[in-house]
């Protein structure tokens, strides 16, 4: 255990999430090359990989946490990413987001989901999102797939800030 999992980890290795590529009938069998970056996206959260998300990201990507009233700063890409990296309030390769609907436009995917994990202090995690996905068109790529250039997620609010309040008190208290 290091000092960066306070909890020891499960007995049981925390089941891999499923591949959103198999959420049928909502994942269409051929999907448009931007709803193929975003489930690429997707795929690497739920796998913990971040250098794959990194490849899903154009140079200027910026995530932007909403409601804005939670006060969340939006993050450029490396900051995101470290961010992302260095989060320690859920046991790696257990995100999850189970695709309830996707709507898509020119340059534009929305992804409705529930995302769920488990955190280091066994809480379960289940919030519904909406990620609102802005893309390029993929010519600036070598192979010609689109980048996201800015993801917008919009949160349960209530219960994300009471869930991590809850979560972080519990591992500060076992530090």
């Amino acid at each position: 255990m290091s000092s960066d999992d306070p909890i020891p980890a499960p007995n049981d290795e925390p089941a891999q999430a499923a591949s959103v590529w198999d959420q049928k009938p909502i994942v269409p069998d051929d999907p448009s090359p931007q709803l193929r970056t975003v489930l690429h996206f997707i795929q690497g959260l739920q796998n913990h990989d971040y250098s794959f998300v990194a490849t899903t990201l154009s140079e200027d990507f910026l995530m932007c946490i909403l409601p804005q009233s939670l006060g969340v700063p939006c993050r450029p890409r490396e900051e995101w990413l470290e961010k992302c990296r260095r989060s320690s309030l859920v046991w790696p390769k257990t995100f999850r987001l189970d695709i309830l609907d996707i709507n898509e436009s020119p340059g534009k995917v929305w992804v409705h989901g529930i995302g769920t994990a488990r955190a280091k202090t066994g809480k379960s995690y289940e919030n519904e999102m909406l990620m609102m996905f802005k893309l390029s068109n993929g010519t600036e790529s070598p192979d010609g797939l689109p980048k996201v250039l800015e993801l917008k997620e919009f949160m349960d609010s209530l219960y994300i800030s009471n869930w991590a309040a809850e979560v972080g008190k519990t591992l500060n208290q076992i530090k």
